[in-house]
Formats: structure tokens, C-alpha cells, sequence
């Protein structure tokens, strides 16, 4: 794999990386070794946990204290395994810049974005402040954050997609010769992602920069990516030209990765047949009626009090054992509404019902939980995995769980043996969603009544091989304990396998519902319909992306 090209802009030779672990080190970057010449595109591609974030981090010089790196990584001709802190300062952010996949945990919640985005200018480029404001928007605008209302708010009044974009915007401003995004479209409707794709392939283009492109999603890589490394187990199993490798694989795992894809497309609707036996009450376990929300927030240069609705007059039914996914562009209120029905956001007006009553804050905290799509947002950095699953239990049993069943209840979800050891701020983002689910399930009442378990993007930032493995659990728990969903999602072949009912919401309102595939077959709102056909286009590789 080793390049002789003198364009070679970044190159790794022999690099390991391995965090700490009982008895010694856990090692999970093993003997990587490639190169990136300017303009290029590579992306990495590979599963949950496969060292893909970890390999970035340990280019970078940014993984947690007692990590053990060694290696070679060269970038312009400077040596950043061993480097000083203060060569790599001056690197980082100016020549290489990352975009992280949990926006929530890497933004300043008290700081406005644009201030955010700012403050990248001031710490490598000096120049007044008003142009650095200015140059701010300008990044803003480019990744789509258009008017003074977005750009003065703070991260917690945005949406998901929209703190995502605030990240790219950083990444782009100071104009970098190397961009490693880090799963930059995980919390992003079709049509945005295709958008964002556009974006930086225009960086590469314009900039004369490189790309590395983090992802579990092999949609992406064919999207966009000149090359791709295939990543298993922590090793580089496969790589070659992008195209040619996602048509013709050699690995074992490439080839049950795109078989895995291949089988969503093709029938989409196999897993309902195994809810047919279930018998769900007539009465909805959950209604929402009428619900409103308004944020209500000052602007710097505005007036008065600039009014986001939020949600508008929304209504949905929940029945018990089955699944409402919950649709839109980023932004439309599927998070707000998701906060508001489990009791975390007061709704204006509107009312929650279970079980037909008006339902009361001690058994929303009983019977609801909700995973938000940032999994690391609600994990203690300093908590090791073991005890981040014991908190939810201890808080409902009010003592401390047997270690045997922390464990099985790990191993149920997929974090098995030496994960356990590990702090939370050590997993990858695939790992994280999988130790959220774990810890919403543990928190629900066990006693028989039915619950309702909201999935907020939990499931986008697992690889197609998981998210099959989470789904099938999904399903098993859904027969055992009675359990209703609401998935919000933004990938469709996600929701065409696990929704019962489907509603689309825009800008706050609900403005399509019924069964997915008569919503997918027959849309009738135009950006319904757009989204559909971005959709479509990223999954039968026909998306356009110009070159």
C-alpha cells in the first residue's frame, strides 16, 4: 500500500493505536498504512468500533491521556507521532481540520455559532474582529445556516442537522489542505446529505484540498470518494478505487456489508412479517393532541423577540407493540416533538395522554425514555462503561445491580468482555448508541405495563451490519415487553423496515401520515416528495454529484 507519488500529501505507515484496558491495552488501530495526495478523496469505510474515529484522533494527536500510539504519520513533510503540542496547535484546525460526528459535545453551549465559528479564525488566522464576523457568516451561509436568526442562536436552539452543518463551517473556514470528516452527514435528511457531499467535494475542488471521509455508509463513498479503505476488526482489509471495490468485493465483510444493502432494497418490508402474531390493543397507548411549542430567543441585531415555531398543531396514536417513525427534513420539530412527549420540553398548548389520561410527569418518567441522536451527550466522559449502565438501574431499583446482570445486559446490546472496562468517552459513536439503548431500556418500569421507547436517530450512527442486528433486538424486546416505538429517523430503508405508521413533518406540521410504503409510493407534499427522491438516488447510486 506503500505510495511513491511526489503529490502524496498525508502518508501513515505502521500505525497502532490502543487505549487502556485491564491487564494492559486494548488495541484497536492495527498496522494501518496509506497515503492521500492532494485533491483526493478517500473514504473509510468499515463498522461500528472498527478504529475509524480513533485512527483521526490518533493523527491528530487528540486521543484521551494513557493511549498508546506508534507509527508513522507524515503530513507536508512534518512528523506528527512524537510532535510537540505546539506544532501540532498550529496544525491542527489551520492545515487539518476534523469534523466531528457529535456535534452537541463539540460546540460551546454558551457561545452563539457564529461567535463559534469565530473563534477558529482568531486562534490561526489573525485579523479584525469585524472580518472575522464577517468570514464567520460567509462559512455559515456556505454550509446552508442563511440569516441572523440561525447564525446569532446558540447549539441547543438548533436541530441536529443544523449543528452538524455549524461544524462543517468551522472545519471550512481557515481553509485547510486536509478535511477529515468524521460521519459529517449522520444527522442529516437525504436531500441535505447530497448537499453536504456537494460542499466539500466544491472544498476539494476550489481549495486544492484532500478529504478523508469517515463513514459506516457505503451510499457515500460511491456518492463522492476516488478511493476507499475498508476497515474490519481494526485492520485495513480491503482498498482500491472506490467504484471498482463497491462492485466487486474481495472481502468477506465488504461483500456481507453491500449484501446487507442490497436485501433493503430488494424487500423492505420482510421484517413486519414477524409482528403478525401480536396482539395490540384497539385503544392507543399514547396520544399527543394538538401539540404547539414556541421558542422564544433575542437576537443580537433583532428588535424585539424573534418567535421558531417549533411545532404546530401536531397529532399522533401510538398503539402498544408497534412503531410510528417520525419524518422530515432537519429541522421540521422531530426532536422538539420527541422532547416533548417525554416530558424534557413544555408544550405551549396541546396534551399527552397514556392510556387515555393525561399523562403525569411520574409515569412519563416511568414508561417513556428517549435517546437522543448525540449518544455522548448524556454518558459521564469519566464513567467506565460498567458504570454507566449500572446509574439507570440503581436509580429504579434504588440499589446496586448484581455485575452478572450488567453484564448480560451489555452483552445483549453487543458490548461484550473488555468493553466494559473501557470509559465511555473511549467507544465509538456506533458504541455509544448501542450503551444509550442499553440505559433507556434499563430505566423503563419492568412491571408489565406497556412503555414507549423513542429512538431519536439512535440507530444512524451504526453500520448496516448493526443496525440489522439492532433491529432484530428491537423487534424481540418489542414481543417481550410490550414495548411501542417512535423512531425518528432520516434514512427511509431504516424506517420502510421497522415503521408500522408513518408521519412527515415540515416546518413544525404534520402534513402527510399513513402506512410507509403507500408515503413512499404516493408522496404528495413537495419537499415529502423531494426528500423521497434524494432518497432513491443515494441508495441506487444515481445521486449527482458534479465533479
Amino acid at each position: 500500500m506503500r505510495e511513491s507519488s511526489p503529490d502524496v500529501l498525508l502518508r501513515v505507515e505502521s500505525l497502532n493505536a490502543a487505549y487502556q484496558a485491564e491487564g494492559g491495552h486494548h488495541r484497536v488501530v492495527r498496522d494501518w498504512s496509506m497515503s492521500l495526495a492532494g485533491g483526493e478523496i478517500v473514504g473509510i469505510l468499515g463498522e461500528s468500533g472498527a478504529g475509524k474515529t480513533t485512527s483521526a484522533l490518533a493523527i491528530l494527536g487528540l486521543l484521551t491521556r494513557g493511549a498508546l500510539v506508534t507509527g508513522s504519520v507524515c503530513f507536508q513533510g512534518i512528523e506528527l507521532i512524537g510532535a510537540s503540542e505546539g506544532t501540532l496547535q498550529k496544525i491542527r484546525g489551520a492545515q487539518i481540520s476534523l469534523i466531528q460526528q457529535e456535534p452537541l459535545l463539540s460546540l460551546n453551549p454558551v457561545l452563539r455559532v457564529v461567535d463559534q465559528v469565530a473563534e477558529v479564525l482568531r486562534a490561526h488566522l489573525p485579523m479584525p474582529a469585524l472580518e472575522r464576523k464577517k468570514r464567520a457568516r460567509a462559512a455559515l451561509q456556505q454550509v446552508g445556516l442563511e440569516g441572523e436568526a440561525v447564525q446569532n442562536a446558540y447549539p441547543h436552539q438548533l436541530s441536529g442537522g443544523q449543528r452538524q452543518r455549524v461544524l462543517i463551517a468551522q472545519a471550512v473556514v481557515c481553509g485547510p489542505s486536509l478535511v477529515i470528516a468524521d460521519e459529517p452527514t449522520g444527522a442529516l435528511d437525504a436531500v441535505s446529505t447530497l448537499e453536504i457531499l456537494q460542499l466539500l467535494r466544491n472544498l476539494v475542488r476550489e481549495l486544492h484540498a484532500s478529504l478523508i471521509l469517515i463513514t459506516h455508509d457505503p451510499r457515500l463513498v460511491a456518492t463522492i470518494a476516488d478511493r476507499v479503505l475498508i476497515v474490519y476488526a481494526g485492520s485495513i482489509v480491503e482498498t482500491g478505487p472506490a467504484r471498482e471495490v463497491l462492485s466487486s468485493p474481495l472481502h468477506p465483510y465488504t461483500q456481507a456489508l453491500l449484501r446487507c444493502r442490497r436485501s433493503r432494497l430488494q424487500a423492505p418490508g420482510v421484517l413486519h412479517e414477524r409482528r403478525t402474531s401480536m396482539a395490540t390493543s384497539d385503544a392507543p397507548l399514547l396520544s399527543v393532541r394538538r401539540l404547539a411549542k414556541i421558542f422564544y430567543r433575542r437576537g443580537k441585531l433583532a428588535a424585539g423577540p424573534t418567535t421558531v415555531r417549533a411545532l404546530l398543531d401536531v397529532d399522533l396514536e401510538l398503539r402498544a407493540g408497534r412503531t410510528l417513525a417520525v419524518v422530515g427534513p432537519s429541522g421540521a420539530g422531530k426532536s422538539t416533538l420527541a422532547r416533548c412527549i417525554a416530558g424534557l420540553e413544555q408544550p405551549d398548548t396541546g396534551e399527552v395522554l397514556l392510556d387515555g389520561q393525561r399523562a403525569t410527569r411520574d409515569a412519563i418518567r416511568r414508561r417513556i425514555q428517549v435517546i437522543f441522536q448525540d449518544p455522548g451527550s448524556s454518558l459521564n466522559p469519566r464513567f467506565t462503561v460498567e458504570e454507566a449502565m449500572a446509574e439507570p438501574l440503581m436509580i429504579r431499583t434504588k440499589k446496586r445491580p448484581a455485575r452478572l446482570e450488567i453484564q448480560e445486559r451489555l452483552r445483549q446490546i453487543g458490548l461484550p468482555g473488555p468493553v466494559a472496562s473501557r470509559l465511555t468517552s473511549q467507544l465509538s459513536g456506533g458504541q455509544k448508541a448501542r450503551l444509550a439503548l442499553a440505559r433507556a431500556l434499563a430505566a423503563l418500569d419492568d412491571r408489565g405495563q406497556a412503555c414507549v421507547l423513542i429512538l431519536d436517530e439512535s440507530l444512524s450512527s451504526l453500520d448496516l451490519l448493526a443496525q440489522d442486528q439492532m433491529i432484530k433486538l428491537l423487534l424481540d424486546l418489542q414481543q417481550q415487553r410490550a414495548l411501542s416505538y417512535i423512531l425518528i429517523a432520516h434514512d427511509l430503508s431504516l424506517v420502510a423496515h421497522l415503521a408500522d405508521q408513518m408521519l412527515v413533518l415540515r416546518d413544525g406540521r404534520a402534513v402527510e401520515s399513513g402506512a410507509p410504503q403507500a408515503l413512499f409510493e404516493s408522496p404528495i407534499d413537495a419537499d415529502w416528495r423531494e426528500l423521497v427522491a434524494a432518497t432513491r438516488a443515494l441508495e441506487t447510486g444515481q445521486a449527482c454529484i458534479d465533479v
